[in-house]
């Protein structure tokens, strides 16, 4: 076992061994990817190079317990919860679209017509885009009718848009 920001777990049978990496490895390569594009561009030199140093230090001891865990340790201890890294990612997560949801579907199906997400690329799309002085998210969200006649069947897409001081 071994503890990683507070949250213990268990790890690779083969440590730093990157022939045998940690079943985590990928996503925890891929989240570090994302927290790094948005920590370079929005906290100061020595957060950015901590947070590097600590998602590396995670990843080369194969952590292979509960992401989510990690993650939220990682912007508990690391990053910080109110950090500018913190708030994007705060405005990206799926809670931030809970409400425009809710109010879509209780207007739409009202009138009985029920609506599901559309899987796949096309169905949820989330963007970030940082300019001098603020940061964008936006959330493009698309939905399809459901239990409907292959003619009436239809589609439509909605989006989201937050714009953030840095």
């Amino acid at each position: 076992e071994t503890e990683i920001g507070g949250t213990t777990a268990k790890r690779n049978s083969v440590p730093n061994s990157p022939s045998f990496p940690g079943r985590n490895s990928l996503d925890l390569m891929a989240i570090q990817k994302v927290i790094n594009a948005v920590a370079d561009r929005l906290e100061p030199e020595p957060q950015k190079q901590r947070i590097k140093q600590e998602i590396d230090r995670i990843i080369s001891r194969n952590y292979e317990g509960d992401l989510q865990l990690v993650v939220e340790s990682l912007f508990r201890n690391f990053i910080g919860t109110s950090s500018k890294t913190a708030r994007v990612f705060k405005a990206i997560h799926q809670n931030i679209i809970g409400t425009c949801v809710y109010q879509l579907k209780m207007s739409v199906t009202k009138n009985g017509i029920m609506t599901g997400d559309v899987r796949g690329p096309e169905g949820w799309q989330i963007c970030v885009l940082f300019a001098n002085d603020v940061v964008s998210v936006s959330h493009r969200r698309r939905e399809k009718s459901i239990g409907h006649n292959e003619e009436d069947k239809f589609w439509f897409e909605w989006v989201l848009h937050m714009t953030f001081d840095k």
